[in-house]
């Protein structure tokens, strides 16, 4: 078994998931190959005084280019009291890439730590193959940590840099060599894709624009003329995440896991409230009255929509008619009365991205930005 690299990051770093994907482009739409698995990237600062970056430099010295375990440290769990010799469980937030029959960490110091083989994950639980092994003890200033542990290589050495007299700074990009393999299907399906539903774009609004591919030919003698490459108008955006949570910062990162970077398309709303519901609709309606908003009202037909009253709603707009003033839109109906709902549209996406970086910062929250393209729908 590899050593395990049992010195303490500072809080601020860097998670870098990224898979390859090769896209064919067409006038009509797109073919989209995801190329291997995911690669997954951690980037760790320590801050050690001059005995730990002696024990740190030597440490790499003797294994540069092999493999050592890693933990996983924005997954870790803290935990004052003790962790006896004898213990067969641990209790934990499991919301981590914690795995059957794989390596977690009790970890109390840079030299006292307990490499531990799991051998079950219940949801708050793991379930050791064997006992810890030695007394293991926390306290509020100096809690344990147990986090989940990744085989890794170590790339580019250790980047020093000195910060002040007795304190040094190594910069340490480690490669995963069993990277993230949870993906899950996390929101709602609608047409057998996910439904972004939670509005996590807490940063920053959604950010982007919309037009159609074409090539404008210019003889040099008279106007432009466009000739159109794609059929259609594209709109993107760029969609930014803030997570606090063990569960919620998980959860991110296995939906970027089951989307495969540009491979899948998902449903992301607008967030907006884009049409306004005139009157209350029933369960068995086959249709809803809002207030106008298309210039031309066959423009309706072929949207996907999202209505939310407290609950999601997802529909497709059928056949279109007017209601006075008012514009009539016709789909399925709602399965249950509505009284009063936002109603945003929603645009088929995939990320424009293989790459996405998850910075941590702050007391462990994560920040995430990533593009996203509109695909037909």
């Amino acid at each position: 078994m590899a050593d395990l690299w049992p010195f303490v990051p500072q809080v601020n770093s860097s998670e870098v998931l990224a898979y390859k994907t090769d896209i064919r482009f067409d006038p009509e739409g797109e073919m989209r190959d995801s190329l291997g698995e995911m690669r997954q990237t951690l980037e760790y600062v320590f801050l050690l005084d001059d005995a730990g970056r002696a024990r740190a430099t030597e440490l790499y010295r003797s294994n540069p280019l092999g493999e050592w375990l890693l933990p996983v440290w924005q997954e870790c769990t803290l935990l004052d009291g003790a962790i006896p010799a004898a213990a067969t469980a641990i209790s934990v937030n499991t919301s981590a890439d914690y795995r059957q029959s794989s390596l977690a960490v009790a970890h109390q110091s840079e030299t006292v730590f307990s490499v531990l083989d799991v051998d079950q994950v219940n949801p708050g639980e793991l379930v050791l193959s064997n006992p810890v092994g030695q007394d293991l003890s926390g306290s509020g200033g100096e809690p344990i940590a147990v986090a989940p542990v990744r085989t890794v290589l170590i790339r580019g050495g250790l980047r020093e840099r000195r910060r002040y007299k007795g304190l040094t700074e190594f910069s340490v990009t480690f490669e995963v060599q069993d990277a993230l393999g949870a993906p899950a299907v996390l929101y709602p399906l609608y047409g057998g894709l996910q439904v972004m539903t939670d509005p996590s774009v807490s940063i920053s609004p959604l950010g982007g624009g919309v037009a159609q591919a074409a090539r404008y030919l210019d003889s040099g003698f008279g106007g432009l003329v466009a000739v159109d490459v794609r059929n259609f108008p594209e709109s993107t955006s760029t969609v930014s995440f803030q997570d606090a949570t063990p569960e919620t910062r998980w959860k991110r990162k296995q939906w970027f896991s089951s989307v495969r970077g540009r491979d899948s398309a998902f449903w992301l709303p607008s967030w907006a409230e884009d049409l306004s519901l005139v009157q209350g609709v029933s369960a068995a309606s086959n249709s809803i009255t809002v207030r106008p908003v298309m210039p031309n009202i066959q423009d309706y037909v072929g949207r996907h929509i999202l209505i939310d009253d407290g609950e999601f709603i997802f529909r497709k707009v059928t056949s279109v008619g007017t209601s006075g003033d008012n514009h009539r839109l016709f789909l399925s109906p709602l399965g249950r009365d509505v009284l009063k709902a936002e109603i945003s549209f929603m645009k088929k996406v995939r990320l424009d991205a293989d790459r996405v970086e998850f910075r941590q910062a702050d007391g462990f929250i994560t920040r995430m930005e990533c593009p996203v393209r509109e695909v037909p729908a």
